[in-house]
């Protein structure tokens, strides 16, 4: 993949980070875990699932859109901005 993929990857993922861990109430680390397993539909996830039971709406909804765009492949969404698909 090229490098405009793989930085639209990492953003996709801090953004979901970012804006979870804002909501949720989670430490930085399973902010980050959480994030990284409902975008890429893959675990481990570092918290326990007991945890999910108890964190608000809004994180869940933020979640539930990572994993929708994770399942979706977001990497060839990704790729429709990518210049070097369009020369």
């Amino acid at each position: 993949p090229n490098a405009e993929v793989a930085v639209g990857w990492a953003g996709a993922i801090v953004v979901v980070w970012l804006a979870a861990s804002a909501v949720s109430g989670l430490g930085g680390w399973e902010s980050l875990s959480a994030a990284t397993s409902a975008l890429g539909n893959v675990g481990p996830n570092h918290v326990p699932s007991q945890v999910f039971l108890s964190i608000g709406p809004g994180a869940k909804v933020i979640y539930i859109l990572a994993m929708v765009a994770g399942r979706l492949e977001i990497l060839p969404l990704l790729l429709i901005f990518s210049r070097r698909v369009w020369r």
